[in-house]
């Protein structure tokens, strides 16, 4: 199921930094709202909060630039990402009609 908060610091001895998980998966799902080829989109961020997964899903309007949605779930996906400081934050990403 989806987290409700996510662990920042990675080191424990270093103190517990922890944000909400709700807000980040909103800001992916804007990403991909402004694309005039997706609607509906959905984010969220599951695993464990040491170790999350992000999974996204959106409708795909019939006449979409295929390219034009990959680059924007792609920046979505980076920017997410790096606002966790996790560049291998593994990613499902799921498109439909």
């Amino acid at each position: 199921g989806a987290i409700r908060t996510l662990r920042l610091e990675p080191d424990a001895r270093r103190g517990a930094t922890r944000m909400p998980a709700r807000p980040l998966a909103g800001a992916v799902e804007d990403d991909l709202g402004r694309s005039p080829y997706l609607s509906r989109p959905r984010a969220s961020l599951t695993g464990s909060r040491a170790d999350p997964r992000l999974r996204v899903a959106a409708s795909v309007e019939p006449n979409a630039d295929p390219g034009a949605v990959r680059a924007r779930a792609d920046d979505a996906i980076d920017r997410c990402r790096h606002a966790l400081e996790a560049p291998t934050l593994r990613t499902t990403v799921l498109f439909r009609r």
